[in-house]
Order: C-alpha cells, then structure tokens, then sequence
C-alpha cells in the first residue's frame, strides 16, 4: 500500500531519507509551503539553503481561527498573490534601515531588491536580537532557522550592514535618503523598584537574548543566596522565561497580577494551551497571583497582594517581564527633515515577528508605486 506522510517535515533531506529508506513513497507539504512555495523547486536543484524556512509559529493557524484569509509571518506575499507587487522603482537612490530584526532585515533586502542603495543600521554587535529571544525558550529552536535565514540572504546581498552602530538623524541624514525605515524595536517597560543590592534586577527579554546574565544564586549573602529566580510579569516572555531558566536547574517563582487562567494571554492559542501545561506541570515553577513587586532587597522580594498585604519571598536575582513600549523617537526628527519616513514592527506597535515581517513589505510596496513603468519584484528577497 503506497504511503503518503506528512508532518512538520522542514528539510530536504529528511524528507529524502523517508523516501530512501522506505518510511513512506511520497512527502507531503503543508506549512511549508505557505512559507515558501518554491520549497520543492529549491530543493530539486540543491539550493537548500535558500528555502524560506517554516517555524511552526501557526500564524497561518491563527488567520484562519479569526476568520481572515490565509497567511504566512515569514512570507508576506501568501494569501496575497493578486495583489499588487513591490516594483523595481528605486533607480539607485540611497535608502535607511534602522534596526536589524525580522522586519528591519526583511525591509532592506526589499528595498535592495525594489532598486535602492540600501545601508541598514544596527546598534547591537549582531542582528535579529528580537528573533533569539523568540528563539531561546524551549521548543522554539526554529527561530533560529529564520534568523540564520535572513542573515545569509543579507550576506549575500549588496546591502551595506553597519553593526554597532546607533544611528540618529545626523547618521542618516548623510546619507541623502529618498527614504527611511524606522524598525527600531521596542524597549523594556521599567518599574521603580525600592531595594539594595544584593538582590539583582534585570529583564527576562534580555536573559533571552544573552544580554543580561543568569545570577548562579551563590555570590549573595542573606536569605536568598541561593533562592529562587523571581519573575515579574506573566505574560508570553514572563512564561517562556520561567520555564528556560527552570530548564537551567534553577526554581522560580512567577509573579503574576492576573489569575492564572490569564498567563500568557496574549500567545498564539495553539502554543499557550502547550506552554501553561509545562508551566503547571513544572516542579520547579512556583506562580503566585493577585501579587506585584513591591520592594527587593536582603536577599528578598517583597511582593505585595490586592489587599496591601506583603509576602516575603527569598530571591536570587529578580527579571522584570512586564512588556516592552515602541521606540521610534527617531521618525519624528526624520519626518521633521524631509524624509519620507516608514515606522514598522514593533517600532509602531509591540506585536509579533509576522507583524514587523507584513508592516516591512507593506512600506516598501508604498515606497515603490509609481506612475511611470516599472518592472514588478516577483519573488521576495526576504
């Protein structure tokens, strides 16, 4: 009986060794080829490494449970074939990219490819910084392929990248832009937080992307030298960073304002119901709720409930998780000089790496129409 499998089948040569060794006669595609249609084309002539990488994020999944057409994060042309395509307009003309994650990279190698004389700009030592912190918590590995992905199309691109590089208007400015792309990403909400130092504050997003360390819970002398990670905040990266560091050997106590029913309410449906059966399940996971940060310090976090009430918890080291604001100061000074300026991803509005992904290819298509002919961009650089 001829067998046909299918199922989060991402590689070539996975799907080569099931033919080869008898798993299966045929190989099916789902997800795979909304990300990218040219899959089978790409991969008959070897070219794996251009294959637009699926990440099982289930934003397809997502469009079809609201109600909307069908669509891809990574692949913004899914779902919108009819529709009018970026033109090859930019003629040679110098053009700006602030900030290098999804949507920033995915935004320059449009515009190189639309006819522009692209410079993205960086202010971290690598790019797709966003993208490793989708990236770290466990079973979200595939994001890695999507970064990597973008970083190689960049590589081979004739975009100029400059890293370490935190652009103002002055910067970009000089280079005489026709236009500019603001992908600058969002900052860590703050909360003023009365302590000492023996107890180190910091934020989850930043221990997910490397940039803040994992305390070892020795160096601290008190009641919490060797206690628990608190993290406050409980909404997707609150979750998925109690469960990486739990993953560490660490415990953790996840603080949450909310009730339980309402962690990580804002993540895709499919992977919360997922993510809130590790967290429960997890032993060495601790969430309170109706609680808030009030005071750290002695080795202690002080967290206070709906009542006034404190509740003294030993602490090792506490993480902020409670979401991240735009930053995109930089568009009103480019606006203000004459720059047609376009303000993407979470720079307009904290969302996810589909949203970054679909504001880059809206901006550039806006960028590009023109009433003159110009030849359409038929298949995306990104």
């Amino acid at each position: 009986m001829p067998v046909l499998t299918v199922g989060v089948i991402r590689q070539p040569e996975v799907a080569e060794q099931a033919v080869a060794d008898g798993s299966a006669d045929f190989v099916a595609l789902g997800r795979a080829l909304l990300a990218d249609p040219q899959w089978p084309e790409k991969a008959r002539r070897g070219a794996v490494a251009d294959i637009r990488p699926c990440t099982s994020c289930n934003w397809c999944v997502d469009q079809l449970l609201a109600h909307k057409r069908l669509g891809c994060a990574e692949n913004p042309r899914t779902g919108r074939e009819t529709e009018p395509e970026i033109l090859r307009s930019g003629a040679g003309r110098p053009a700006a990219v602030v900030g290098g994650g999804p949507g920033g990279m995915a935004a320059a190698l449009l515009l190189q490819d639309a006819g522009f004389r692209v410079t993205l700009f960086e202010k971290a030592d690598r790019l797709g910084i966003g993208l490793v912190a989708s990236a770290t918590p466990p079973g979200k590995d595939k994001f890695f392929w999507y970064r990597d992905y973008l970083v190689r199309r960049l590589e081979a691109s004739g975009v100029e990248v400059r890293l370490g590089c935190e652009a103002g208007a002055d910067d970009i400015l000089a280079l005489r832009p026709a236009l500019a792309v603001v992908a600058t990403g969002a900052a860590n909400r703050t909360l003023a937080v009365a302590g000492s130092r023996s107890v180190p504050v910091g934020f989850a997003h930043d221990l997910l992307t490397g940039q803040e360390p994992l305390a070892n819970g020795l160096g601290a002398d008190g009641p919490g030298a060797d206690g628990p990670v608190v993290i406050v905040g409980s909404g997707e990266t609150g979750c998925e960073c109690a469960e990486y560091v739990a993953g560490s050997g660490r415990d953790v106590v996840l603080v949450s304002r909310s009730p339980e029913r309402r962690l990580a309410r804002r993540a895709q449906y499919v992977y919360r119901r997922q993510l809130i059966a590790r967290l429960e399940g997890n032993p060495r996971i601790h969430i309170e709720t109706g609680m808030e940060l009030a005071a750290v310090g002695g080795g202690e976090a002080v967290l206070r409930d709906r009542a006034g009430a404190d509740h003294r918890r030993p602490a090792s080291q506490v993480l902020l998780a409670l979401g991240r604001v735009p930053e995109n100061g930089l568009a009103a000074a480019l606006g203000a000089a004459g720059v047609p300026t376009h303000v993407i991803g979470d720079s307009r509005e904290v969302g996810r790496i589909g949203d970054a992904v679909h504001d880059a290819y809206a901006a550039v298509r806006a960028a590009t129409e023109t009433d003159g002919p110009a030849e359409p961009v038929t298949a995306l650089a990104c």
